[in-house]
């Protein structure tokens, strides 16, 4: 497993390991979203997104044949929104997912 996953992964563990230890001092939700997807708006190309955009742009050797969920980063911000106010969030994890997508198709766009 990639630093970078793991550390995902370690960080939240951390967080609800705090906040049982300490008798629930402030309330955790977390929110798990899959491949997102985007407007960009720092003008920097992510580096998960470099790879993607080299096959949209034909400069990619080949295109796997996997597919991924994908799901709207405006869509990410407004789950999040509704997490921070929804009572009965604190203490749950949610997945946000979307459509499923073949890296050909994504190619093709």
């Amino acid at each position: 497993v990639p630093d970078y996953i793991k550390s995902k992964s370690v960080a939240e563990e951390t967080a609800w390991e705090f906040v049982k230890k300490h008798n629930n001092p402030f309330e955790l939700v977390c929110v798990h979203p899959t491949l997102v997807l985007g407007p960009i708006l720092s003008g920097r190309l992510p580096d998960s997104m470099k790879t993607l955009v080299a096959m949209m742009n034909g400069e990619f050797p080949f295109v796997p044949n996997l597919h991924w969920s994908i799901v709207d980063v405006r869509d990410v911000a407004q789950a999040i929104q509704k997490a921070l106010k929804a009572p009965n969030a604190n203490g749950n994890r949610y997945m946000l997912s979307g459509e499923n997508l073949w890296f050909i198709d994504m190619a093709h766009v």
